[in-house]
C-alpha cells in the first residue's frame, strides 16, 4: 500500500473538489437551468386560464379581420362568465369595430362595474372617443391591465 502523507492527500482532495464544482457549474447548473426555462415556458403557454386563451384567439380573430367570429367566441365566454371585465372590454372593441357602438357602450358600462379602476383610465376615454365618431378602427386608448373582476 503506498504510504500518502496529509499534504498529498489534501492536495488530490482539493483537486477532486475542483473538479466536481467544474463538473456543477459546467454541465449541471446549466442543465437545471435549462429543464427550470422549458417548464417555464411549458406552463405560460399550456396552463394559461381559459379567459387568456379565449381573449388571445379573440385578439388573433380580430386581427385577421373575423370580427363576427370574435365577437361570437367572446359572447361564448360571458354566457359561461358573466363577470370577466376582459372578455367584456375585448367585445365592446370588437363591437365597434362592426359598427354597433351603442352595443359597445353597453359592455364598456358593464366592464365599469366590474373593474372600477378602470372606468377613469380606460373606459370613460373609450365611451368618449365612441360618442364622437360612429366608429373607431381600434380603441383609441390603452388596452386595460387585467384585473379581477369583484366577487358577486
Amino acid at each position: 500500500m503506498p504510504d500518502i502523507n496529509s499534504a498529498e492527500a489534501l492536495q488530490q482532495l482539493s483537486a477532486i473538489k475542483v473538479t466536481v464544482y467544474a463538473v456543477l457549474v459546467v454541465v449541471i447548473i446549466p442543465a437545471v437551468a435549462n429543464t427550470l426555462r422549458v417548464a417555464f415556458i411549458f406552463r405560460q403557454e399550456w396552463f394559461k386560464s381559459e379567459s387568456e386563451r379565449v381573449q388571445i384567439a379573440a385578439e388573433d380573430l380580430i386581427q385577421r379581420d373575423r370580427v363576427d367570429e370574435a365577437v361570437e367566441l367572446l359572447g361564448e365566454r360571458l354566457a359561461k362568465r358573466p363577470n370577466d371585465a376582459m372578455s367584456r372590454w375585448q367585445l365592446a372593441g370588437a363591437l365597434n369595430l362592426k359598427g354597433r357602438p351603442d352595443e359597445a357602450i353597453e359592455e364598456l358600462r358593464k366592464v365599469e362595474r366590474l373593474a372600477p379602476i378602470w372606468k377613469r383610465e380606460y373606459v370613460e376615454p373609450f365611451i368618449e372617443a365612441l360618442r364622437e365618431q360612429e366608429a373607431l378602427p381600434v380603441p383609441n386608448v390603452e388596452t386595460p391591465p387585467r384585473a379581477r373582476p369583484p366577487s358577486t
